[in-house]
């Protein structure tokens, strides 16, 4: 499956024929949301009482983020392209001690089954089961960075200096340090269940949804917080012949006894917005923006990963026979290592409802 897509994502499928445009509803899927709970577009669908949808989405995603002091070392160590030692942390650990360092170095796929089922009074009760395979292949870090530089060459400051295709995390601050020479693994991540309910005179087009995340993945790894999260957002859409509109905020409490990776999660706040526009009888184009505050804020205020984080995304759906769809997505995030944002994703889904 891995090899057979590029990277995948998937969308809500169109639920009633109208001359307006139909949802599109596209998940928002990363490796470390499995660190904080956000809002999904995919949450704000409307069924009718006794309707259910269905998608299965296959993601590829690539993470790079850090801190000056491992480049600098490995650079005046001779080590290019070489694999980080224990050795050169114990150093930094031990010249730099009220520093913030860290080093982020991911890649790989997460497949999310999504289904979702009209309730009566209009509400719809949505699941979102992820699994995610970290580390293992396949090796796209040279894509991730052409693509990068196509925007700006600086935003893949230290890539060149450390070998391609690892996985590694490592986080030191606040006399706390979580080092994963090898962050490889796989499994079941923090699966969410939400609720979507319509507000107000334009209950059609305005809803409220609540989530919670269980720990469903393995505490202390990219796979899950080991917390009870639960969110509250608030989605909008407007939608004329052939462009339709959607806006969305929310606000994310993480249970304290939970964490990412360790270290204590900051309770987060999520503003989104997105356009399609149909192009023809069959095909949609979307373009989204989202803006998240760090899941570490607190831990490292005064460093680039306890920033917010705003990603673009471009996509495009195509519409099948029998209410069927596809749809491909590629994003990136705007502001270079900021927040716990990947860096470079690429969507590609296929959905149903029924």
């Amino acid at each position: 499956m891995r090899r057979a897509l590029l990277g995948l994502t998937l969308a809500s499928l169109p639920l009633i024929a109208t001359a307006a445009p139909l949802e599109r509803l596209t998940p928002v899927t990363d490796f470390l949301d499995l660190g904080s709970i956000r809002p999904d577009p995919i949450e704000s669908i409307r069924l009718e009482q006794g309707r259910w949808s269905w998608s299965i989405t296959q993601s590829y995603m690539n993470q790079w983020s850090l801190t000056w002091h491992p480049h600098r070392v490995h650079i005046d160590r001779g080590l290019d392209r070489q694999p980080i030692s224990a050795d050169e942390w114990r150093y930094i650990e031990e010249a730099f001690p009220e520093d913030d360092v860290y080093m982020i170095d991911l890649e790989g796929w997460r497949t999310d089954l999504t289904l979702s089922y009209g309730l009566p009074h209009g509400m719809t009760l949505t699941a979102e089961i992820p699994y995610v395979d970290v580390g293992g292949g396949p090796n796209w870090d040279s894509i991730a960075e052409d693509f990068h530089a196509t925007v700006d060459e600086n935003r893949t400051f230290g890539r060149d200096t450390f070998p391609k295709g690892q996985s590694v995390f490592y986080l030191r601050a606040n006399g706390r340090t979580t080092s994963v020479p090898d962050a490889s693994t796989s499994g079941i991540g923090d699966a969410t269940l939400s609720l979507s309910m319509p507000i107000g005179n334009v209950a059609k087009e305005q809803s409220l949804v609540f989530a919670i995340q269980p720990p469903t993945g393995d505490e202390e790894t990219v796979l899950g917080s080991g917390g009870w999260d639960a969110s509250l957002s608030w989605y909008r859409k407007w939608r004329g012949e052939r462009r339709s509109y959607l806006a969305g905020a929310g606000f994310s409490y993480l249970d304290s006894s939970g964490s990412m990776m360790g270290f204590e999660r900051s309770n987060t706040y999520h503003l989104l917005g997105e356009v399609t526009q149909r192009v023809t009888k069959n095909v949609d184009v979307r373009l989204g923006v989202r803006a998240d505050s760090a899941t570490l804020a607190d831990e490292l205020s005064d460093s680039d990963l306890g920033d917010p984080a705003f990603f673009w995304r471009l996509g495009m759906t195509y519409d099948l026979p029998r209410g069927n769809s596809l749809y491909f997505d590629i994003g990136e995030e705007l502001v270079p290592q900021t927040g716990t944002e990947a860096d470079w994703s690429v969507h590609f889904g296929f959905s149903a409802a029924r």
